[in-house]
């Protein structure tokens, strides 16, 4: 009896292990199969890069992926670098650890877990190929499970590194990622507590970003650039100290809050930005800080074909990545620029718009505005037709508003600039006979302590401040 219940047992083992076996064969086969799809997916898409030593060490329990990622030109007198025009190409190297499932590691159930290690060429700085080189296997790690999810957690150790006209330094950062291998849905967040770059001059520049907070999220099939979904970047502070010429400046961006939204309906892609800040710049050893509060900026765009837009892109990308070692003569230049810009004519056909729908800012207690769109409906090129012979009806489709208040003290302000206190009277006489001449010519409407200016081109019409644009406008 107690044979054969260890008969038994010793079957159930040898069942458990086959299982395991053809369990971790089957997903070591899909992980290697999926690392395959989405390095050829990206290569399509970016041909400015591309992946090249691609190599796979596949066993049972685990596997290692090796590849090369090339950026820069492709024709060969630019990547050996030959002393000619072109930007020379350079190259990074990904190696993967890759632990199959069900147990990976035997740590927990999923189909894989990754390690990730960079390797940077020969001709990168000592000093950052040290810190990359000293990255553990687990600072880059990522979790893979069955369902086609996968999570990444890195962890990039504080770091001090001396660079060609000064140093570069940053405590501890942390960064996630979580998605699907496929592409199809990522999220990123990112958090980096300081970021300081100081030269090595006595009075050089130094450049300090503090408390950035990074979150982004997409989805979709299809083009890498153009999927729906949105963003957030929150930074605390971003401090520039330099000098230009023999004057010291500095410039000071806080609570800086930057948000992006972007949805997609079948084709069309619309979209909108949206970025508040404070500002402060002086100029000079004694200046007076100028203070910008409330600085405001909101964009749009909507029914923008995507098809037309990568197409553009993998075009021009292709172009860049195909640098060529001498420049091509103007007439050639210009041919080219010719048939780029045509590539966009397609997206006159969905009825695109785009606009700075608000850029406003508060300075000295007063503030100002600037707004601007522009639309073309109801435009078809008909088959066969030539643009320069569709450009009336171009112009009557096209709609441009720009509306722009501004504070008469700034203008005042910005006239007397620079001017010593000798000059400063003659300075305000000036700028006020320029403003009382402009408002008299209707270019300006004067609103109480404000200027207003609103341009609309409509229907192959453009008007100033509701009057026909003219030779004089009364």
């Amino acid at each position: 009896m107690k044979r054969k219940t260890l008969t038994g047992v010793a079957a159930a083992v040898a069942v458990l292990v086959a299982v395991y076996i053809g369990a971790t064969a089957y997903t070591g086969h899909r992980v290697a199969a999926a690392y395959e799809a989405r390095l050829d997916q990206v290569g399509k898409q970016l041909p400015f890069q591309r992946f090249v030593e691609r190599t796979v060490d596949r066993g049972l329990l685990s596997s290692t992926f090796s590849t090369g990622l090339r950026v820069g030109c492709v024709n060969a007198g630019a990547a050996k670098g030959d002393g000619s025009n072109a930007l020379p190409s350079f190259e990074v190297h990904f190696v993967d650890h890759v632990r199959n499932g069900p147990f990976p590691g035997f740590a927990r159930f999923g189909a894989a877990t990754i390690d990730s290690q960079v390797v940077l060429p020969a001709n990168a700085p000592e000093a950052l190929r040290k810190y990359v080189a000293g990255l553990k296997p687990e600072d880059i790690h990522t979790q893979v499970g069955y369902g086609g999810d996968y999570r990444t957690a890195v962890r990039l150790p504080a770091g001090e590194i001396q660079a060609a006209g000064g140093k570069l330094s940053w405590p501890e950062t942390r960064l996630s990622s979580a998605g699907l291998v496929n592409g199809e849905a990522n999220a990123v967040e990112a958090t980096l507590p300081e970021l300081v770059f100081q030269s090595d001059e006595a009075k050089g520049s130094r450049f300090r970003l503090a408390d950035l907070q990074l979150r982004s999220e997409n989805h979709g099939s299809g083009s890498l650039w153009m999927r729906a979904g949105n963003g957030a970047v929150k930074i605390g502070s971003i401090e520039l100290q330099t000098r230009l010429g023999e004057q010291p400046m500095s410039l000071r961006l806080s609570k800086l809050d930057y948000t992006t939204e972007v949805a997609n309906d079948k084709d069309l892609m619309s979209g909108s930005l949206a970025m508040r800040a404070d500002a402060a710049l002086s100029l000079g050893d004694e200046a007076t800080p100028l203070l910008f509060e409330d600085i405001e900026l909101k964009e749009s765009f909507k029914r923008l074909h995507v098809p037309t837009i990568q197409k553009w892109f993998e075009g021009a990308m292709a172009e860049v990545s195909n640098c060529e070692t001498d420049a091509a003569p103007p007439a050639e230049q210009a041919e080219r620029a010719r048939q780029q810009a045509e590539q966009l004519l397609p997206l006159l056909a969905h009825d695109p718009d785009v606009a700075i729908e608000k850029f406003a800012l508060t300075h000295e207690g007063r503030r100002g505005e600037l707004s601007y769109s522009a639309g073309v409906h109801g435009f078809r090129l008909a088959e066969g037709e030539e643009f320069a012979a569709a450009l009336p009806r171009l112009a009557q489709a096209l709609t441009l508003r720009a509306d722009a208040r501004l504070p008469v003290a700034w203008v005042e302000k910005i006239g007397a600039f620079g001017a010593g206190s000798d000059q400063a009277q003659l300075r305000a006489v000036q700028t006020e006979a320029m403003l009382d001449h402009a408002i008299g010519q209707g270019f300006l409407v004067r609103d109480g302590d404000d200027l207003t200016a609103a341009l609309v081109f409509e229907r192959g019409t453009p008007t100033l401040n509701g009057k026909p644009l003219g030779p004089r406008m009364k």
